[in-house]
């Protein structure tokens, strides 16, 4: 073995990941040596992706091994298309919406938006929904503070949710942005009864019942398959790989495993493509393009990320920041 092999099986491996959804590629760096790889994000040799292309660099470093120590890994930077492919296919986890009685038709009637006013046959995208439940609760925000008209009848709410046939529930009342209260009380009920559930004061605390309630059925939709994803990524190490792992969010933020959320998962691994051009910006505006088996990025870079606030992919509009991106 050489002096320079040596050393480097002494030293912790830098990994950086972009999963999509026809490829897997990762780039490594040991000391002064990279290692590019690149999978298929589905085999039937491997069960998941990215832990495959880890462990096949690792062996390359250190030689075979049953399952890789996290130990050996100085740290991981993901992004993914997981969540973007299940809201195109319509292949996140069976939810319910629990909204203000008298507002169950909120997300089937939409904002009324036409983006093609001409067009004579109307094709709307199927809802993320498989079941709409009311409860009866009313809160008024007038002047600058929430009145309320209605409290919750906490028996009512239980008997409301008994009668649904899945247990993954976004709840999203009317004025739950200034007065949560409510919603913490069908959370707690919820909770009680065994469902997943989560709120519109925590993922959209904005005023706008419908680009608030979308957004929340989104996050709720998406969440337990990106969980399932991150559970198989990390059973692959034999020691806790989470606090080394960090994932890329819609904005262009990196957070931890335990809060990455369906939401700001959308558009994870191109919004790390506009973060990378801040490495290699010398004052001359970039032009980033990126095509893949699945689709194609386009993106602008001139000195700072640009951000929207509301975007919509596959027919659903969310309002969580998003780099400025065309895809």
């Amino acid at each position: 073995m050489g002096k320079k092999e040596d050393t480097m099986r002494h030293q912790r491996v830098e990994f950086a990941i972009d999963r999509g959804g026809t490829f897997t590629d990762l780039i490594a760096r040991c000391g002064d040596r990279f290692i590019v790889k690149k999978v298929l994000s589905r085999s039937p040799f491997y069960e998941e992706s990215c832990s495959h292309a880890v462990h096949e660099v690792l062996k390359e470093i250190y030689g075979e091994r049953e399952r890789e120590d996290a130990e050996r890994i100085a740290w991981i930077r993901m992004g993914t298309t997981i969540a973007t492919n299940a809201l195109l296919e319509r292949k996140g986890e069976p939810t319910a919406l629990a909204v203000t009685k008298g507002f169950a038709d909120l997300l089937a009637i939409g904002d009324q938006s036409r983006p093609d006013i001409f067009a004579l046959e109307i094709e709307k995208p199927s809802p993320l929904y498989e079941e709409v439940v009311e409860i009866d609760e009313r809160v008024f925000f007038r002047e600058g503070r929430c009145l309320v008209e209605k409290e919750i009848d906490e028996e009512a709410v239980r008997e409301t949710l008994r009668g649904l046939k899945v247990r993954n529930l976004a709840v999203s009342l009317m004025h739950g942005y200034a007065f949560a209260d409510h919603e913490k009380r069908v959370a707690a009920i919820a909770g009680e009864m065994g469902f997943s559930v989560v709120c519109s004061h925590e993922v959209s605390p904005l005023p706008g019942a419908v680009a608030r309630s979308e957004t929340t059925l989104v996050d709720a939709y998406l969440t337990p398959k990106l969980q399932a994803y991150l559970d198989a990524f990390t059973r692959a190490f034999r020691e806790d790989v989470e606090k080394k792992t960090l994932m890329m969010e819609r904005g262009g933020t990196l957070v931890p495993v335990t809060r990455f959320r369906g939401s700001r998962a959308l558009l994870s691994g191109p919004a790390g493509g506009v973060a990378a051009l801040e490495a290699i910006y010398e004052g001359t505006p970039l032009i980033g393009f990126d095509m893949g088996g699945t689709s194609t990025d386009v993106c602008r870079y001139d000195g700072r990320i640009e951000l929207r606030h509301e975007s919509e992919t596959a027919g659903v509009k969310v309002r969580v920041p998003q780099v400025e991106l065309h895809t």
